[in-house]
């Protein structure tokens, strides 16, 4: 007789569950198994970071995972890689996220679509929206060509994001079947919110928003939960009350292009943009941002939704108030600390 001796399934790695998004199993793994963040790699501590709210802390990691020499790309690094691009564009390091991804390709990454959904935004934000679209159709037929699921959740949020973004909202059915797909397989609270909130969008079913948002709280992830009730809000299936909490969390985490995006609709759905002042001062340190990475009048216009008779005005009050006279005057300050705006 041949007896075969039950194994039980092999318990997930911490890198595995972080790259899923399952931060809540990742962090009950480490209490399980003794062991501290401190002990873990590079990559998987950014990812730590990120997901309890320390952005700066995240980066820092990042930029010493990129330079440590380490040249290949496991699906940790390539979701540590997309979630310090998004950290950049957020911030309105544009052409940096930028390096920081081709950095990532060149090192053949094992996940390369998650690299695509971050350079998708990128194109988005610089008003590509066709090109976003097309980069997004290319990965799709990409990970299904080779089989891979892992984080496709995050790509086909993307997709949905861009195709409202151009007003072709059709493609919305396809992104809620493939989620579905998804969600089935992976199990995981990330991809079953990505359902929620594509379900809401193509159904207009509140109550699958409202679901979302409770699944997005519980989870604790503040750039996560500022993502889902955007969705929710320009989907039209939240309370635009909820604008101002969206507002304040990007706030502590120094999200200013989100926030300079967030303003015209909370304007729009009658939400009071809280402290005028405050406001006027964040409009100028994200213009200077966008200087200091090199971005021409035009492309800041672009990016900014303005015209470029505007971003001339703005920088000419700026160069004035500030006393540099130039771009590169502006931009060797705002890179040496010595602008403060």
């Amino acid at each position: 007789m041949i007896v075969v001796r039950w194994r039980p399934p092999p318990r997930p790695r911490i890198g595995e569950l972080l790259t899923l998004g399952e931060f809540r199993r990742a962090e009950q793994l480490l209490v399980d198994t003794g062991r501290s963040p401190g002990q873990l790699g590079l990559p998987s501590r950014m990812l730590i970071a990120l997901y309890r709210g320390r952005p700066k802390e995240a980066m820092d990691l990042a930029r010493r995972s990129a330079v440590s020499g380490a040249y290949g790309c496991d699906a940790v690094q390539s979701a540590m890689y997309h979630h310090a691009a998004i950290l950049l564009v957020c911030g309105g390091r544009l052409t940096r996220a930028g390096e920081l991804l081709a950095l990532a390709r060149s090192r053949q990454p094992t996940l390369p679509h998650l690299l695509t959904s971050a350079q998708a935004l990128c194109e988005l934000v610089h008003g590509e929206a066709e090109q976003a679209l097309s980069l997004l159709r290319t990965a799709v037929r990409r990970a299904e060509s080779d089989g891979v699921v892992a984080g496709t959740d995050l790509l086909w949020l993307r997709m949905a994001d861009v195709t409202m973004h151009v007003g072709r909202p059709e493609p919305l059915r396809e992104c809620l079947a493939k989620v579905e797909g998804v969600a089935r397989r992976l199990g995981t609270e990330r991809a079953e919110m990505t359902r929620l909130v594509l379900h809401a969008a193509v159904h207009a079913d509140r109550a699958a928003g409202q679901a979302a948002r409770r699944l997005a709280q519980q989870r604790r992830q503040p750039l996560e939960e500022c993502a889902v009730l955007s969705h929710l809000i320009r989907y039209g299936l939240g309370d635009p009350a909820m604008l101002r909490d969206t507002y304040t969390m990007l706030g502590e985490i120094d999200a200013l292009m989100p926030r300079y995006w967030l303003r015209p609709l909370m304007r729009t759905h009658g939400v009071a943009v809280p402290g005028r002042q405050a406001t006027a001062e964040e409009n100028e340190r994200l213009l200077a941002v966008l200087v200091s990475e090199g971005l021409t009048n035009k492309q800041i216009a672009k990016t900014l939704r303005a015209s470029e008779k505007s971003v001339e005005g703005r920088l000419s009050r700026l160069f004035s108030r500030t006393g540099h006279g130039s771009r590169v005057e502006l931009a060797m300050a705002m890179l040496t600390g010595r602008l403060h705006l």
